[in-house]
Parts: structure tokens; sequence; C-alpha cells
């Protein structure tokens, strides 16, 4: 910082002394931002594209990774979500239970614990060692599942109850009902969300990384 030390003789002098100070600051400020813009450009001028180019192989390798984990467990919790999400409106009170439960556990608990628990927890239980890209399949998928399982609910919700009690006047059970009628019209409007999910695993998929798979 910057000390004034002012005596009662100098009195006179003070504000010429102040802002000679302030120039000082503003000088020191500028030649500070100066030498980082310069020693930036010089860093930039240094950079080696070879760099680039020859890891750009390595990237496109990562990347192809990347996607192929996130389609695999947006299928995965696709297929979950879509059995959760009846079941969380299913009139079986244990059923509907289970589905809760798992739905607020996956959803309530952050992804990267899921992958510990699938890769160092669950081969302490069963005695046999879990292949790193099985463990993130399967974390990544199962956490999926639990949004898409919400999602399919709201989605199923939406749809008018006519239509329910329209498909059981015709003689249908309450699964072909929701098999022909309502399940159709509920998947028109979830696919937006299901896109926002697909998006969001894309990201989450880099977590896989703290269990050795190599991703982009």
């Amino acid at each position: 910082g910057y000390f004034l030390f002012i005596t009662w003789n100098h009195v006179d002098k003070e504000p010429e002394f102040i802002d000679s100070t302030r120039r000082l600051k503003y000088n020191t400020k500028e030649a500070i931002y100066a030498a980082a813009l310069r020693y930036g450009m010089d860093e930039f001028m240094n950079f080696d594209m070879n760099l680039v180019v020859n890891s750009f192989p390595l990237l496109l390798i990562g990347a192809g990774v990347t996607i192929q984990i996130t389609v695999l467990s947006t299928a995965i919790g696709f297929v979950i979500g879509l059995v959760v999400g009846v079941a969380r409106i299913s009139h079986l009170r244990p059923l509907r239970l289970l589905a809760e439960v798992y739905v607020e556990f996956f959803r309530g608990t952050p992804l990267l614990v899921q992958i510990f628990l699938f890769y160092f927890a669950l081969p302490v239980i069963t005695g046999q060692r879990i292949d790193p890209f099985i463990a993130a399949i399967s974390a990544c998928g199962i956490n999926s599942g639990a949004y898409v399982a919400e999602i399919f609910r709201a989605g199923i919700q939406s749809v008018d109850e006519g239509q329910m009690e329209a498909g059981r006047s015709l003689g249908m059970t309450w699964l072909q009902t929701m098999r022909y009628i309502i399940v159709p019209q509920a998947f028109k409007r979830v696919i937006p969300p299901l896109g926002n999910e697909f998006i969001a695993m894309l990201k989450d998929s880099s977590l896989v990384s703290v269990i050795g798979f190599e991703e982009l």
C-alpha cells in the first residue's frame, strides 16, 4: 500500500504530494497491464501448432469414447426411466414406493459418488473387479434413468385423464391403455426434455475420468 507520512510543517504541500502519489499508482497499473499484454502476445506467438495437430487424433478418439458413453448411458436410462416412470403412477403402492425411493436416491446423490460406489464399493461386495467401462456405463445409465423417469411421469400425467377412461371403456386393461393410448401421446411431449437429458449426460460423462477411464 501507499503510506502518507505528512508532517505539520508540510501541510501546504499535502495536495501536491497526494496527486503525485496517485499518478504514480496509475502509471504502475498501466505498466503492469502493458507487461501482461506483452507477455500474453509473446506466448501466443511462441505457441506450437504442431502440438495441436499431433494431438488431434487423440482428441477424436476421446470424443468418440465420450459419445459412446453418452449414447449407451442414455439408452439404458431411457429403458429404466420408462419402466420407473410408469411405476411412479401405478396403483400398486409397494411398486410406487419402490420407484420413488429409486428416483429420490439417484437424483439426490452426486453422480461422482455413484461412480465411486460402482467402481470401488461394488467389487468389495461381490469380490470381483469391475471393468471401468462397465462401471461408467452402469453408473451413468442408472443415474440417467432416475431423471428420465421423472420426464416420463410428467409426460404421462400431462395427457388428459379422459384418454384413460376412453381406453378402459373399450375393454382395455390399464396396461394396454398405457401402451397403446397414453404412452404414444406422452412420448411426443417428452422429446425436448429427453434432448436436454442427453446434453446433460454428455457433459457429466467427464466424471468417469476419476476411475481411470480415458475420454475427451
